[in-house]
């Protein structure tokens, strides 16, 4: 059994351990490593109990690097801050709902873990964001504003094509009655005029004021 704790979550330690490797020609001295200035991160869903997390130093494929309490034969724990001045990492402890209270690892400004439930399934929670001063999010409340801006620009496209639409459609009859006008010369522009307008009431369905409307302020036009 070990004569040390495991040390809590946040405080900056000096650790040394000892696994044996059994390699050929490595002595003892080899075995044991020491890891100074590090914090105590939060414990992950997998840390065995009588365990603890520290960042893990030159490691590509993993963040955390698991300590078992007996396999320590020296442990400082450092007074003062819980800043890791070597990582830049701190533990920055934040309320949750009810009376919980969870550690959410920062380093170097960035949240990088927490030890909700919310953090273990999606990887991302609204402690982090609220341990880095960032304003916190609601995700379904952002999803219901995408979908109605969505709706609004649909629904603005729809019209502006159908207004588009309607006026080129007046405009082809207007042109087609010039045309016309143009070949018999004894119509005038008025009588041109009303027959577009009648037209554009039997075609396209408005009511003789605005189809009225339609054709004069698309006359010069087509």
């Amino acid at each position: 059994m070990s004569k040390f704790t495991v040390p809590a979550v946040g405080s900056t330690i000096t650790v040394t351990t000892y696994y044996k490797s059994h390699v050929i020609g490595r002595t003892e001295a080899d075995d044991h490593t020491t890891y100074e200035n590090v914090p105590v991160l939060p414990p992950q869903s997998w840390t065995p109990s009588g365990s603890f997390c520290i960042p893990a130093e030159n490691e590509p494929f993993i963040k955390f690097r698991t300590i078992a309490i007996d396999k320590v034969t020296d442990l400082i724990v450092h007074e003062g801050s819980t800043a890791d001045a070597k990582h830049g990492t701190i533990v920055v402890p934040v309320a949750g709902s009810g009376d919980k209270v969870y550690s959410v690892v920062v380093t170097d400004g960035v949240a990088k873990s927490c030890d909700c439930k919310g953090f273990q399934y999606r990887h991302n929670c609204r402690h982090m964001r609220i341990a880095t001063d960032e304003k916190p999010i609601n995700p379904r409340r952002e999803t219901v504003k995408k979908k109605a801006k969505k709706k609004v620009a649909k629904r603005k496209a729809a019209s502006r094509k159908t207004k588009i639409t309607k006026a080129s459609k007046v405009r082809d009859i207007i042109r087609k009655r010039k045309s016309k006008m143009q070949n018999q010369k004894r119509e005038t522009v008025a009588l041109v005029q009303e027959w577009c307008i009648t037209e554009t009431v039997e075609k396209i369905g408005f009511d003789r004021g605005l189809a009225k409307r339609y054709v004069m302020n698309n006359w010069e036009k087509a």
